[in-house]
């Protein structure tokens, strides 16, 4: 596989991603990634193409080649992201600073932003939603809604060749139907973690069934099932949710308990993310909130870059959000 670095401006990854299949001949599906990549901003990530490829170049996108490796490259590379924004418009520099470095200090919740469902649509939950009820129909009616999406036209052709609901569904990659559910899984946590904070329970003691001993990077290492619901037992250890998924199960925590509630409510069990139409959906751990690292911040007249990192998984638009925003806590 070569290795290599793709900047973009202005297109998703998964389109960028698709644009370069093309290009080189291969599958999507074949080339390695490490998450997804906000759409309306200019972002560098790693990829892998399979096979020694060339330099690309296009209006929107570069992918510069690197090296040579044998794996392709995958999300549990990526140790975190490093974030540079630039804001204009604001009244008091130093209150915008001090205000930015108070948030980067402070434990913000850990709630998936609204690219995880779409960007402005922000549908693709619901689209999961109607997957994991086997209700091909109200999924295909979602999706042809006219947003201009590559993957309508994926479904008009199968369906124009007589093919039913589900098959037209299944003939859309499963990386795509994947994505589906992990937004349906996503707004479960969301909502969850919503509940609770809007109960006024502090972020840090909330019992999810388990805890997980945090590494340099802000990374959950280990997960520890924790039979006092998982509250925080020291620095290093920090409570971490399942997401809910085949191997999900209800510990009788204060987390668990709003995300059965929730799933109860949207008419959706555990067995309904076994045999998915891409696979089964176990559900992974995630921490119920992150602090930003290496964060500063410089004005010049009426220009201000603020810089900071966040580990694996966690949105810099929630950050921004806590910051701009004087009701904190509320779910994207």
């Amino acid at each position: 596989y070569t290795l290599g670095v793709l900047r973009k401006r202005n297109i998703s990854t998964i389109n960028a991603i698709r644009r370069l299949a093309r290009h080189y001949g291969t599958e999507a599906s074949m080339i390695g990634y490490g998450g997804l990549k906000d759409t309306y901003a200019v972002t560098w990530q790693f990829l892998t193409i399979p096979g020694r490829v060339d330099r690309y170049s296009d209006y929107d996108m570069e992918f510069t080649p690197h090296g040579m490796r044998l794996m392709p490259f995958g999300p549990r590379e990526i140790l975190g992201n490093a974030f540079r924004i630039v804001v204009y418009g604001f009244e008091d520099g130093e209150h915008l600073i001090s205000s930015f470095l108070e948030a980067c200090r402070s434990p913000t919740p850990a709630f998936f932003g609204e690219q995880r469902f779409g960007g402005v649509d922000m549908d693709t939950h619901t689209i999961g939603l109607l997957l994991l009820k086997r209700d091909y129909a109200g999924a295909i009616r979602r999706i042809l809604q006219g947003k201009g999406v590559w993957y309508e036209e994926l479904i008009r052709q199968k369906l124009s060749t007589g093919s039913d609901e589900r098959a037209a569904i299944m003939s859309l990659p499963g990386y795509l139907t994947r994505l589906f559910i992990n937004s349906y899984q996503a707004s479960v946590f969301n909502r969850t973690l919503t509940a609770l904070i809007e109960r006024g329970k502090d972020l840090s003691e909330i019992g999810t069934g388990y805890v997980a001993v945090r590494d340099v990077y802000g990374l959950p290492a280990r997960i520890i099932p924790c039979a006092q619901g998982g509250r925080r037992q020291g620095g290093k250890l920090i409570p971490v949710a399942r997401l809910v998924g085949s191997e999900w199960h209800n510990t009788g925590s204060e987390f668990d308990s709003v995300q059965a509630s929730v799933m109860q409510g949207d008419g959706i069990f555990v067995k309904d993310f076994a045999d998915t139409s891409c696979g089964d959906i176990r559900g992974s751990f995630r921490p119920l909130y992150f602090l930003a690292r290496n964060a500063s911040a410089n004005v010049s007249e009426n220009r201000a870059v603020l810089e900071f990192e966040l580990p694996r998984g966690m949105y810099a638009t929630v950050l921004l959000r806590e910051l701009l925003t004087t009701n904190r806590g509320k779910s994207p």
